[in-house]
């Protein structure tokens, strides 16, 4: 089974192309230069193919996605984006950076599936996964793009869900809490004190068996999954006092 991955040279990406490739398929992957793929896979497997794309590019999506694919796709994962970066309370919000993670997160994401739909539409079946986040769920004083970027793919994911479920298209919302990762320790450094933290193999292994399992919303762990559904269900001036109190 071919197998593509956006951001798929770091992070959740790598730990989920190497899944995929221990189960015999092949996979292709973007994500930063070369030199980040060669790092991620220094013994390059056979079946493992590195593309440089540019996911903000809808015509280079198009162009690299179908070309791995050669009209046989079984998975699409939608890895790549980026954040607001080490949260710091009381700085001005950069627009500037808002406007990449909007550009990256959301329009990335869509042409990363307009890429693959055709393909998985003709042969009349296909898995697409989201990497979202629990940040889908509410949103957070210092992170407000991000948020927004994950709110806006995770209904994406739920309403495409609906229109191709009838051609055998399942379409996943994957949304992890914390995951130890190089991205996550870059912009939190103090990530091992952040609730919940699991481990980016021990996350791949659990994304992979939702999407397995054609889950529209996969929000994991268990834990986060009841907080962040705490925080929803919340009154509006009760969650904004709950969030005043917890930068004190």
């Amino acid at each position: 089974m071919n197998v593509f991955i956006t951001g798929g040279t770091g992070g959740i990406g790598a730990a989920l192309a190497v899944c995929y490739l221990q189960q015999g398929h092949r996979v292709g992957v973007c994500g930063g230069r070369e030199d980040d793929f060669l790092r991620a896979f220094p013994d390059k497997p056979n079946n493992l193919e590195f593309f440089d794309l540019d996911v903000t590019d809808r015509q280079a999506c198009i162009d690299t996605i179908q070309t791995f694919a050669n009209s046989s796709l079984g998975i699409l994962i939608a890895g790549a984006g980026v954040n607001d970066g080490t949260p710091v309370k009381g700085r001005p919000l950069d627009f500037d950076r808002s406007n990449l993670i909007l550009n990256v997160n959301l329009t990335g994401t869509l042409n990363t599936i307009e890429a693959g739909l055709p393909i998985m539409q003709a042969q009349q079946e296909g898995a697409i996964a989201v990497i979202s986040s629990a940040a889908a769920l509410n949103g957070f004083g210092q992170t407000p793009a991000y948020c927004a970027s994950k709110a806006a793919v995770t209904t994406m994911c739920e309403s495409m869900s609906l229109r191709y479920a009838d051609q055998n298209i399942s379409v996943s919302a994957i949304m992890p809490g914390y995951i130890d990762t190089p991205l996550a320790r870059a912009t939190h450094p103090d990530l091992e004190k952040m609730p919940f933290l699991i481990k980016a193999d021990k996350a791949a292994r659990m994304i992979v068996s939702a999407i397995e399992k054609k889950k529209m919303r996969y929000i994991f762990p268990w834990q986060v999954h009841l907080m962040s559904s705490v925080f929803s269900a919340m009154p509006r001036p009760l969650f904004r006092q709950l969030f005043k109190w917890s930068e004190k």
